[in-house]
């Protein structure tokens, strides 16, 4: 496991002999720098916010190759004497540069394809669908342009916080809520108990912390509070198929089935009680991409004449979330107890019924190198 002072660098034991270093998106584009080392060495080390990004026990390289002006990614992947590791940064500055960039937000948000407009106009009434009733306070997590802000107007006062400052700025210019805060997910710059409800779309998929940050989450919400979570299902029924589970996005460090799902939102300390799907991905054969880009290449010859029937594939995930590609979970955070045995009992008793109904949670192997804050 490497070590650093900062979470943006990390070392690696290396072989001796000679050390070539290739470092490049999670795509296998836009390479960022190639290093070179015409004799190994102990320890190699790379910092991705340093101009001298890679040296191999205190060495430069002699012969270095960067990309100007490169912005590093939350996850890279690097190639050390034909070996393929990946990294993982949670340096709040490496995250700000990468979620301000120009046109990020326009990613996610532009809806050219067919596809792309039923999903986004289903995730809208979703939103509003699951935080029908709430009153008081809510906070947007991660909200970009606000989807929650979309599904408006609504009764209650909406909070978006997100790293991207231009993207909180039209938020506020469109009126789509009442309050901006630029901060992160992963630590979030609020005091407990002051949320009546907390919306998360499609953001737990992108952090290190899952687990801690589900308990600051739960923490923000006041007692019987709602959080409604949206993230991709990693056992949806085109994996379970073709017996290959395939990340959605390159961006994604942890993709959940819903057993793992239910279990850490059950051990953050709220009460699980509602879960839907959201797009049922037909089985049907495809190149070799992503699996939206698979969705987009059937669909897309037949939606703009036929918007009816890729609504009904959108909307048949709805009542299957455990063969839809995303998942939507709401829960309660739970009364604190008056008598707290009791409640350490009850606890204790809850996650041992969650583990048997729920089997052995199956995780994705991936070779990872992770920074230490």
């Amino acid at each position: 496991m490497p070590t650093a002072e900062r979470a943006a660098e990390f070392q690696l034991a290396l072989p001796g002999g000679p050390v070539e270093v290739l470092l490049h998106d999670p795509d296998g584009g836009a390479v960022a720098g190639r290093w070179r080392f015409p004799e190994g060495g102990t320890r190699l080390e790379i910092d991705l916010l340093s101009p001298d990004l890679c040296r191999v026990d205190g060495r430069r390289a002699a012969e270095q190759e960067v990309a100007d002006g490169f912005i590093p990614w939350p996850r890279l992947t690097f190639t050390v004497n034909g070996r393929a590791h990946e990294v993982v940064s949670t340096d709040a500055e490496v995250l700000r540069r990468h979620y301000g960039r120009e046109h990020h937000q326009e990613v996610s948000y532009a809806t050219p394809q067919p596809f792309n407009t039923a999903f986004h106009a289903a995730r809208i009434e979703q939103a509003r669908r699951l935080l029908r009733g709430v009153t008081g306070r809510v906070l947007d997590l991660g909200s970009g342009y606000s989807l929650v802000g979309m599904a408006g107007p609504w009764s209650f006062d909406l909070v978006a916080c997100d790293w991207d400052g231009e993207a909180l700025r039209e938020v506020l210019r469109t009126g789509r809520a009442g309050a901006a805060v630029r901060g992160s997910a992963q630590r979030v710059p609020f005091a407990a108990g002051g949320f009546d409800a907390v919306y998360a779309g499609e953001i737990i998929e992108h952090l290190v912390e899952r687990p801690a940050a589900l308990r600051a989450w739960v923490s923000l919400l006041r007692p019987g509070g709602r959080l409604v979570l949206t993230t991709p299902n990693r056992r949806h029924l085109w994996a379970r198929v073709t017996g290959r589970e395939q990340v959605q996005n390159p961006e994604h460090l942890h993709e959940y089935t819903v057993a793992e799902l239910r279990a850490e939102v059950a051990a953050a300390g709220a009460r699980n009680r509602h879960l839907e799907g959201l797009v049922l991905p037909l089985p049907v054969w495809v190149p070799r991409r992503g699996l939206r880009d698979a969705v987009h290449s059937v669909f897309c010859r037949f939606a703009p004449n036929h918007p009816v029937l890729l609504r009904r594939v959108v909307d048949l995930g709805r009542p299957l979330p455990w063969l839809a590609q995303n998942l939507a979970l709401v829960a309660e955070r739970v009364e604190p107890s008056p008598h707290p045995d009791l409640a350490s009992s009850h606890s204790a008793s809850s996650a041992r019924e969650t583990q048997r109904t729920s089997g052995r949670p199956h995780t994705v192997s991936r070779r990872r190198v992770r920074a230490r804050r």
